[in-house]
């Protein structure tokens, strides 16, 4: 839906961005994105009403008409549950994930003895979105070299496209054990824990992740105040 006569998209996704539960922050890290790629002010806020389990927004591409005005899509989702349950979420499913912890305080900015709090995943989660519809315009007219992109990174993980979710799963342990001694060599491992490591930090590395998270790391070093919410 495009913005309102007389308002401009920039200005009714900062509206959408501040009517959001996370407010002031959201608009904070909407604002120092677009500082840092002009070009999203085209793409749409658009709120939903949905709650995946921790997840705060998404982006959206729209392939079929990248440039036309407004291209791409950031869904905002609203999470009626409530903020602090949403972040709390967020928050075990990253504790759940060897490596994770670590990984996100890095890239948060967190030092290295200083333990991840649930609200810090809020602004690195939307502006690593934000990220990711910045990288959209890089690939504008070219969605097959996106997909190909993705698919050939995805082959060189050390247990291909499985997911570090899917790897997690019960069922899933047992499964990888039948083949155990050959993985366990393949990439220098002693147990399960460690591949699902592996797994997950070269996910991140992986050419289209890796665009988004340092997008958001970057931001986050130049604004510390968007790890509080307000």
């Amino acid at each position: 839906m495009s913005a309102p006569e007389g308002q401009t998209l920039h200005d009714r996704n900062r509206e959408i961005l501040q009517e959001g539960i996370f407010g002031d922050t959201a608009v904070g890290a909407y604002d120092a994105a677009v500082e840092m790629d002009p070009r999203l002010t085209g793409v749409e806020v658009v709120a939903h009403e949905g709650r995946p389990r921790a997840r705060f927004a998404r982006a959206i591409p729209n392939w079929e008409l990248p440039l036309r005005i407004p291209n791409h899509q950031l869904a905002l989702y609203s999470h009626r549950s409530g903020l602090s349950i949403a972040l709390v979420a967020l928050a075990q499913d990253v504790e759940k994930v060897p490596g994770a912890p670590r990984y996100f305080g890095e890239k948060i900015g967190l030092e290295e003895d200083e333990p991840l709090d649930p609200y810090d995943f809020y602004a690195f989660g939307l502006l690593r979105e934000l990220g990711r519809a910045s990288d959209f315009f890089h690939y504008e007219r070219q969605q097959r070299q996106y997909v190909e992109t993705q698919q050939r990174d995805a082959r060189a993980l050390p247990v291909g496209s499985m997911s570090v979710a899917k790897m997690l799963q019960p069922g899933t342990e047992r499964f990888m054990m039948k083949r155990w001694e050959e993985l366990s060599i393949a990439h220098g491992v002693d147990t399960y824990e460690e591949l699902v490591a592996k797994q997950f930090r070269a996910t991140r590395e992986t050419t289209i992740e890796a665009y988004a998270d340092g997008f958001a790391a970057d931001i986050l070093r130049q604004h510390p105040e968007l790890r509080t919410i307000t």
